[in-house]
């Protein structure tokens, strides 16, 4: 596991887990681009909080970052603008 690789490397700040998640399947589920929030909630949250529980098996002391899932509200072509998800 990367987690136990670097565990002790002083050069690592953070585990990104995944940079800008998106929901890959929009087409069997089209409310994931009106409902801004349901990836987050029903998928992406899940998948976090599993693969955290694993990464704090073998590093409980080194950053884990998020990102949100992408939707309307960053993709141009859906009538958002981009946003900086720094500091998610």
């Amino acid at each position: 596991m990367i987690a136990n690789k670097f565990r002790d490397n002083a050069y690592v700040i953070g585990y990104d887990i995944m940079n800008d998640p998106f929901a890959a399947n929009l087409y069997r589920d089209a409310s994931l681009v009106h409902d801004l929030t349901k990836f987050d909630r029903e998928y992406l949250a899940s998948f976090y909080e599993r693969i955290v529980e694993t990464i704090k098996l073998e590093d409980d002391a080194t950053l884990i970052f998020f990102s949100p899932g992408q939707f309307r509200h960053t993709i141009p072509l859906l009538g958002g603008g981009m946003l900086s998800n720094t500091g998610f």
